[in-house]
Parts: structure tokens; sequence; C-alpha cells
């Protein structure tokens, strides 16, 4: 199949086995709370699909969405392909460049500041909420919404003083059960495969 066309997938070779294991991962229940975030596979090959990420402990891998829960197990893997991934029938194509706008607006307001949408997804509630802190902060939940908002205290480098800022009640449930990724790195780095 060439570059060009729509269903191209640089991971045609991988396709087969990241389809069995998400299908062998989705016999296991899922946990109430579950957490999508990246994960570094480390390796030396030379490759395109190789990323950079100076916030990681291994910088040089193949950049690896990861969904799980708190428990550290992993209900679905994606590897990232770059800007053409391969978008699953019945599922929105957003493109890279959809939260542009909202970036841009959040950050012309104060710090504390927050919105929220709610849209319909096969009957399911689904709360998006923009919170501005230091940096604008998106998160997405069918479980939890911007209400009720909880008072934080935060460093204002500028009067060089504490200051208290509302924070979304979705930040507060985040931060209690986002370790799921996290976890299953540190599980992998204690029984590492060392190649010679």
């Amino acid at each position: 199949m060439l570059r060009e066309h729509p269903e191209f997938d640089r991971l045609f070779k991988l396709r087969p086995v990241v389809q069995k294991l998400n299908q062998s991962f989705s016999e296991i229940p899922l946990e109430q709370y579950l957490c999508v975030d990246e994960q570094i596979c480390s390796t030396k090959a030379r490759n395109n699909l190789k990323r950079y990420n100076p916030k990681k402990p291994h910088k040089w891998g193949y950049k690896i969405y990861v969904l799980s829960g708190v428990s550290g197990f992993a209900y679905k893997i994606e590897p990232e392909t770059g800007s053409e991934n391969v978008v699953l029938p019945n599922e929105p194509d957003l493109g890279a460049s959809s939260n542009v706008i909202v970036h841009k607006e959040m950050s012309k307001k104060d710090r504390g500041y927050s919105v929220e949408y709610v849209a319909d997804v096969n009957g399911v509630d689904v709360a998006t909420v923009a919170w501005k802190d230091n940096k604008v902060v998106n998160l997405a939940s069918s479980f939890v919404g911007e209400m009720p908002k909880a008072q934080v205290r935060r460093y204002d480098k500028k009067t060089k003083q504490y200051i208290t800022i509302d924070r979304p009640n979705i930040v507060g449930e985040y931060n209690r059960h986002m370790g799921g990724v996290d976890l299953i790195d540190s599980i992998m780095g204690c029984y590492k495969i060392r190649n010679q």
C-alpha cells in the first residue's frame, strides 16, 4: 500500500501483535478509575518512529499510549505513528491542531480560570474541562466534571507569595488516580530484560 493511501499504516507488520495484545487485555474487567498516559519503550534502533522526550528517564524510544487502571494493569495500548495515526472505524479524527484555539483563548485568562464542555457520546455524558494553572490543562471524564471546585495554594512568582486559586473537581480526581501508567513503568524497570 502506498504512503499516500488513507489507510496506510506504518506499523502494518506490528499491527497484528498490537491487536492480539489489546484483545487479550480486553478480556479482563475494567477498573473504576482509568487513566491514559504515554509510555516510552526505549530503543537504540534507527527508525523514524523513534521519539525524543527529555522528561523521561529513557529519552529515546517509541511512544506508546496506554490505557491503564490504578493497579498498573494495561487495558489497551496504541503506538504513536506520527501525524498519520490510524483512526479506528466509528472514531472521530480531530487532527493535531484541534486544541490550538482553546489554548490561545485560555492563555489570556487569569490563573485558576476553568471552562467545561459536556458532550453526549453514545448516550454517555463526557465532560471536558480546560483549567489554567501555570499552563492550560485539558482533562476529559465520564465520571466527574468541573464542580464542585476546591481551593488550592500556588506560589506566584510576580508577587513572591502564595495565592489561593480555584481547582476543578476533575483535576483533584485525576491527581488521585493518575499513577497507573507510571506504576507500569516502575514494574517494568524492576524486571527489565538486558540483552548483551
